[in-house]
């Protein structure tokens, strides 16, 4: 008789006969089983993994207590990696690369592994995903390339469990929570006794009692049903579960941190500089609640600038090895909503202790340098101090006085604090000449924000629009960040730096192929530079589309990260950068404090030299934390675009198109800054196809195109919350009257036809890779 889904079964005992390791199994145990190597031999000689009881049939293992002692045995083979484990059994671990990651489901029916070392996430073998959830860690075996040119997975074991509470809508008449974010592949099943009295299409939150086995779909309870909730907070509490944030201090850490007095003590002053008389002053947004940094600048005899950037002194309170340490490298950054913050430490140091609020003394550590009268910061010292800010001002208050000092009346202006300003204008003007000098990226866009009203309704969007007294701080903090870095390199310390590399050279081709189609100049030469990408900039805010190319541009670069080697800064044209002016949201800040103290202020209690090993740890772990924390709040403020949109389905808008791909158009609103898709099934009069180039859609027929910057009319269609989609249709095929020319079709694909139907779930615009979710990405 033979295996149908292998070689020959062995007959009882037979087994020992051909083990290599029967002797040293002997040895060890008094009722040995076959060794590893026996058993990865058979498993290997499968056509298919091999279940415990399969596996025992071809050993020859009979008795309860023998397939016992294999199953323990297989356990730990999947431990040490020699094995993996899958809803079908057992099978070799093979000699692929193994990685730990994140279990990331998509919208398409992918699962994904995204490793934890920052590399291109693989695709699961869907046999794999029986047992999985989204948010799940879990150690994969790379075993190969699929069709698409994605790296493929096998399961290797789970390594831990995701958070056990999802986010989602309820369906009572099904019996179930569909998660509303949907990497979910699975539905929840919910008892009617364990509804928590939700109603149909309530918003709820759902705790996991069971995980999906096989067929099986996970079970869960319903915690909470948020009704009346405004839209923002339902917005961030879905966007909290969707990225695994953290949410509440564990009482040990608020404990630590209201331990703390609520006031500066005299002992507190001791051993350090005391400036509390020096008039430096805060100057951040009008909803600001923690104000990390203050700032004065007074005129030198000789020419230049005396410079003080004083930062709240979070590691005096914040130790090495602490709890509140533990939970602030935990979260690594604070998370900002539209209202409401996730801050990275207890409210008790973030908006109190360590807050500059104005007229109370605050510990602060201090870069104090000179700034050459041709904006060259230098001769920096850093030391610990205790000061007083002198005013909380708003961007608009400074910004007031600066461009009309004479006609200003505010009260928080006293004599001191105006002097200081001026020369801090002054200063500014300096480096920003040196900043231009040497090439750095100046972009035009602002920041976008919802208007949110009183009862907590969506009002609209609109863009932040920077005056000089925003740029004031911005090259102050990036002067301290400079003269911080240089001071570690001096002292031979071990940090993190902040550092942007070279863009990859398949984006700036891709970004200049674009902008000469357009007829924008866009000379690169073999390794671009940061003034020729400045230069490109500039050509483009002369442009009334100016502001959407500058979206190309940013996407064309590289992604800053934390890490400990120092390549420089590529868009601040900087040789070398740290982060030193937020550590109350950034930890990455926080332990440059750290080193900076145990490297040159050596009498510092809360100064730290940390190891090679704890920064290469620290700074992949800063660089996830920081993305994860963006991506929540791109995902809120898509998600309220699309609660915006909602209502207005069958309106029509104006627009402009922002790219163009083989499955459409997406088109941002001229009124308000929300993207979306015009699917090419949505836009009349002939068979549209992808032109050479990739500048825009051209008709077969009538060899009318679309291309990016092209102005249009569009009548929202659909607006889906869960994707976090937004859809319009074109109103007019006949506004097109550019000509274009067709690409030639890609081997294998249909005909236009072929294209007009499946929705992608993914896609990679003019260099980017990003698809539109309701945002502007």
């Amino acid at each position: 008789m033979t295996d149908p889904k292998g070689s020959r079964p062995k007959k009882g005992g037979e087994w020992r006969e051909e083990d290599p390791n029967l002797a040293h199994e002997q040895m060890r145990y008094a009722h040995p089983i076959a060794s590893r190597e026996l058993i990865l031999r058979h498993l290997s000689e499968a056509n298919e993994p091999l279940t415990v009881a399969r596996l025992a049939k071809r050993l020859g293992l009979s008795a309860d207590s023998e397939r016992d002692a294999l199953a323990k045995r297989l356990g730990a083979m999947v431990r040490d990696g020699q094995a993996i484990a899958g809803p079908q059994g057992f099978a070799t671990a093979g000699e692929g690369e193994r990685l730990t990651g994140r279990v990331r489901g998509r919208a398409n029916g992918d699962v994904l592994v995204m490793p934890v070392d920052g590399t291109a996430p693989l695709v699961l073998a869907r046999a794999d995903t029986a047992t999985l959830m989204h948010n799940d860690t879990a150690e994969v075996l790379a075993v190969g390339v699929n069709d698409r040119g994605r790296r493929v997975a096998r399961l290797i074991r789970r390594t831990a469990d995701a958070p056990n509470r999802i986010g989602g809508v309820y369906r009572p008449h099904l019996g179930y929570v569909q998660p509303e974010d949907p990497g979910h592949w699975y539905t929840v099943k919910v008892p009617e006794h364990e509804a928590h009295g939700a109603r149909e299409d309530d918003n709820v939150i759902v705790e996991i009692t069971r995980r999906p086995q096989g067929d099986e779909p996970a079970h869960g309870r319903i915690v909470e049903v948020l009704t009346d909730v405004r839209p923002s907070d339902l917005a961030a509490r879905f966007a909290i579960l969707r990225h695994d944030l953290p949410q509440e201090f564990p009482p040990e850490v608020l404990h630590q941190a209201n331990l703390f007095p609520p006031d500066v003590l005299p002992q507190d002053r001791e051993g350090r500089e005391d400036l509390r008389a020096l008039p430096l002053v805060t100057i951040d947004g009008e909803d600001a609640r923690d104000f990390d940094d203050a700032v004065y600048a007074e005129r030198l005899r000789g020419g230049g600038w005396r410079l003080v950037v004083a930062i709240a002194d979070v590691s005096n309170y914040v130790r090495v090895g602490t709890s509140l340490d533990a939970e602030a490298r935990s979260r690594a950054t604070s998370v900002y909503f539209p209202d409401r913050v996730l801050p990275m430490l207890p409210e008790h140091l973030s908006n109190h202790l360590c807050s500059l609020m104005p007229n109370v003394e605050r510990l602060a550590f201090v870069c104090d340098m000179r700034v050459s009268k041709t904006g060259q910061p230098g001769r920096a010292s850093f030391y610990e101090a205790v000061i007083r800010s002198h005013a909380r001002l708003t961007y608009g208050q400074a910004w007031r006085y600066l461009e009309n000092p004479e006609a200003s009346t505010d009260r928080d202006l006293t004599e001191p604090v105006r002097a200081s300003l001026r020369e801090l204008y002054t200063v500014y003007g300096a480096l920003k000449t040196a900043r231009d000098a040497r090439g750095a990226l100046d972009f035009r866009g602002g920041e976008v924000k919802a208007r949110i009203g009183d009862n907590g309704k969506i009002e609209g969007f609109y863009a932040v629009m920077r005056n000089d007294a925003h740029r004031l701080i911005e090259e102050c903090m990036i002067a301290a960040n400079v003269q911080a870095a240089v001071a570690l390199r001096l002292a031979k310390a071990k940090s993190l730096y902040r550092v942007h590399g070279q863009p990859e050279e398949k984006r700036v081709t891709e970004l200049q192929k674009v902008m000469n189609a357009m007829q924008i100049g866009a000379n690169f030469s073999e390794q671009p530079t940061p003034r020729e990408f400045r230069q490109l900039v500039e050509r483009l805010a002369a442009r009334p589309d100016g502001a959407l190319l500058e979206g190309l541009v940013i996407r064309a670069l590289a992604q800053a990260v934390y890490q400990q080697t120092n390549i420089g800064h590529f868009g601040l044209a900087l040789d070398e950068y740290a982060h030193f002016t937020s550590p109350i949201r950034r930890y990455p800040d926080l332990l440059v404090h750290r080193a900076l103290k145990g490297a040159v202020v050596p009498q510092s209690p809360s100064g730290y030299r940390y190891s090679a090993s704890e920064l290469q740890t620290l700074g992949t772990e800063s660089s996830q934390r920081e993305r994860r924390a963006d991506e929540a709040a791109r995902d809120v403020m898509s998600y309220l675009k699309c609660l915006y949109m909602q209502p207005r389905v069958g309106e029509t808008f104006e627009a402009t198109i922002s790219s163009a791909l083989e499955f459409g158009l997406f088109v941002q609103l001229k009124e308000m800054p929300v993207d979306g898709l015009i699917h090419i099934s949505n836009i009349p009069g002939d068979y549209w196809e992808l032109e050479n180039g990739g500048m825009g859609l051209v008709g077969r027929r009538t060899g009318k195109r679309w291309q990016m910057g092209d102005n249009v009319q569009v009548r929202l269609s659909r607006v889906d919350l869960t994707q976090r989609q937004i859809d319009f249709e074109l109103t007019d095929a006949s506004g097109a009257v550019s000509q274009g020319t067709v690409r030639a079709p890609r081997t294998g694909r249909g005909g236009p036809e072929g294209r007009r139907g499946g929705r992608p779930q993914r896609a990679a615009g003019a260099g980017g890779k990003r698809r539109s979710r309701g945002g502007r990405g």
